[in-house]
């Protein structure tokens, strides 16, 4: 088995192979066929491999290193404690001033030590002069995308370590398996991917804000729109009710103008007589008797309309 010790050890005794002529040319690129081309990747690569346990990813590519580490949930991000074994991913972007964000990487190396800050020492190949294996010091602010924590160490953490069941180990599982889905095409709010579960559940969270804000408003606007229509119907009532006690009015003070047979007075004094009569004899009232009576006292053979036509001539 091999632990990170041993890898640190493989790694610190290719310090000094350098490239024969200057031409991206050394033995790690030999072995990985890519001769003439950077190989910072073939020389990380090659220790692992040739101590027996070959990362599961082979890649030359930073960006592809970087993709799958996270993708596996191997990844410790900045701001994370990267240990001794860890694999290092580095973006020059950030040695700008002012740093820009984090590119998608440009160099990799083997995290030799920490020192609980920003700084951590490394053994990288394709750096120097001339250019080979050596030791380098890097800042993690101005340098790291992020580490890449392979399971391949014979002391790798493992779940047993962090004390879980068989039972937890299978519930942590059935959430990162149900937590990868979800982290597709979201990003935090500064544009970075999502790795971990509380960061998730921060943009989940704000995701879920604003659509109950969104609902909210729609509700208001429903509500509104609802408060809208019954004070339309309400108004419709009102003139609906105006209208009818007009048209009451009309014909009320058009009876009372109709004089009595025989003498230039009015026949009805219709406020007069409702005030007279009780609540219960308006309730059981008979209007057609009523208007009946009137015909009477003016002539059997005319009717309403006829008294009213008659008055609207004189």
């Amino acid at each position: 088995m091999t632990s990170r010790g041993d890898l640190l050890a493989y790694a610190a005794s290719q310090l000094g192979t350098y490239e024969r002529t200057g031409q991206n040319d050394v033995l790690y690129a030999d072995y990985w066929g890519i001769t003439g081309y950077s190989w910072c990747y073939a020389y990380v690569q090659w220790c692992f491999t040739t101590l027996g346990i070959a990362l599961p990813f082979i890649t030359m590519y930073v960006p592809a290193g970087v993709a799958w580490s996270r993708d596996n949930w191997q990844t410790v991000e900045r701001g994370g404690a990267p240990q001794p074994g860890d694999i290092v991913h580095f973006t020059w972007d950030m040695n700008e001033w002012p740093p820009t964000r984090p590119g998608t990487g440009d160099h990799v190396g083997i995290v030799e030590a920490w020192d609980g800050g920003d700084t951590i020492w490394t053994i990288e190949g394709n750096v120097g002069s001339p250019q080979g294996v050596w030791r380098m010091v890097r800042s993690i602010d101005r340098t790291v995308i992020n580490f890449w924590r392979p399971l391949v160490y014979s002391d790798s953490g493992t779940e047993e370590d962090m004390g879980l069941t068989a039972d937890q180990d299978r519930m942590l599982t059935a959430l990162y398996n149900a937590i990868r889905p979800e982290t597709a095409g979201r990003t935090k709010p500064n544009g970075e991917p999502i790795w971990y579960l509380p960061e998730l559940l921060d943009v989940l969270m704000t995701e879920n804000q604003a659509g109950i804000g969104a609902e909210a408003g729609a509700a208001h606007a429903e509500a509104a729109a609802a408060n809208a229509r019954l004070a339309e119907l309400a108004s419709r009532v009102n003139q609906v009710d105006a209208s009818v006690q007009n048209g009451v009015n009309t014909v009320v003070n058009q009876i009372k103008q109709i004089p009595a047979a025989g003498s230039g007075e009015p026949f009805l004094d219709v406020e007069g007589s409702l005030a007279q009569a009780t609540s219960d004899q308006i309730a059981n009232m008979d209007p057609h008797k009523l208007v009946e009576g009137l015909y009477k006292r003016f002539g059997k053979d005319k009717s309403l309309a006829d008294l009213l036509d008659h008055e609207a001539r004189r």
